[in-house]
């Protein structure tokens, strides 16, 4: 009943995004621990983060690095981080499937016809010195993702099928993406498949050739999405409504332009120029963090068919749309005043 109270107080536009109930509120000035891999597609969070939108929402935010999105679900089954950003893996459906409450909220990136490389392939130009254009030159060849049951291992089985091919077809690695990338360029790989390369991969090296992305096979589909653990899908659900309606504003804005100063010191540790970072295209993230359910099927029918799954779960199983339902309730609430 508390958990209904407390959404509903936003749906109503009684109270507004950062009021909540007061049970809630208590809650909200606890720590709220958000995990995320980083890179530029962490920029949201702490863009947000840094014009202190989650201070003026009543939230102590702080931000844990992960290597990896494997690292992603048992910290958020355990209670150890309370969100995440992250793309869809089997280990998330297997938990929910075992009735562990985990649960998508809002949707995140999206492989972009326009602009951005989320689930690109590239190719070392020696193995392919026609050009990358036609899949079927794919075959045999020896191929890094950083997983088989990661999104990177989706976009190469989605590249695969469109050539008439399957998984046995290549010699697929699994290397962390730096690895994949250094490995390409030194001639160990004949091609590598990126979730996200912070600005052009070809740029790097005359050695790589850009190949097909995913948004050429299924545009807009949805490569990660907020998650929420146990605590906010529970005991303090007002919290998390709270912490999503502000992240939100920070996707807002950095797809405005505005720059987190997270992104300088990304750039510095990581070698890259931040001024590359801040001048690409950013138009590829999900608007509104709206959840694409067609998306989430689509991963899930894959890692069922590639047996990544122990059982069957619906898509909508996966998803909790109360907290964007109750964010979009107060921007309507706040427009109405």
């Amino acid at each position: 009943m508390r958990r209904r109270e407390c959404l509903g107080s936003l749906a109503l536009g009684a109270a507004g995004l950062v009021a909540g109930c007061s049970a809630s509120r208590q809650r909200e000035s606890s720590l709220l621990r958000v995990a995320t891999v980083p890179g530029i597609y962490a920029s949201p969070l702490h863009l947000a983060n840094e014009l202190g939108y989650f201070t003026q929402a009543g939230l102590r935010v702080e931000i844990h690095p992960l290597s990896s999105d494997a690292e992603t679900v048992p910290a958020l089954a355990a209670g150890q981080i309370h969100a995440a950003l992250a793309s869809l893996t089997p280990a998330f459906v297997n938990t929910v499937a075992k009735g562990r409450h985990l649960r998508i909220v809002a949707g995140r990136q999206i492989a972009s016809p326009t602009c951005g490389s989320v689930g690109t392939l590239y190719g070392n130009r020696n193995a392919f010195p026609d050009g990358i254009s036609d899949l079927r030159r794919l075959k045999g060849k020896r191929i890094a993702v950083t997983s088989a049951t990661t999104f990177t291992g989706f976009c190469l089985d989605t590249f695969l099928a469109t050539a008439g091919l399957s998984a046995d077809d290549v010699d697929r690695v699994a290397l962390r993406q730096q690895e994949s990338v250094a490995a390409l360029i030194a001639g160990k790989l004949d091609a590598i498949v990126v979730s996200q390369f912070d600005y052009a991969l070809e740029a790097l090296s005359p050695a790589v050739i850009k190949g097909i992305g995913l948004a050429a096979i299924l545009p807009n589909f949805q490569a990660s999405y907020m998650m929420f653990g146990p605590l906010l899908l529970e005991a303090a659900p007002q919290t998390g409504v709270n912490f999503l309606a502000m992240y939100l504003r920070g996707t807002d804005d950095f797809m405005a332009g505005k720059m987190p100063k997270f992104l300088d010191e990304y750039a510095r540790s990581s070698r890259l120029d931040a001024n590359r970072l801040r001048l690409g295209c950013h138009d590829w993230f999900a608007r509104n963090g709206e959840i694409d359910i067609s998306s989430v099927r689509r991963s899930v029918d894959w890692m069922v068919a590639r047996h990544f799954c122990q059982q069957r779960v619906e898509a909508a199983q996966l998803v909790d749309t109360r907290f964007l339902d109750s964010v979009r309730a107060g921007k309507q609430a706040s427009a109405a005043n």
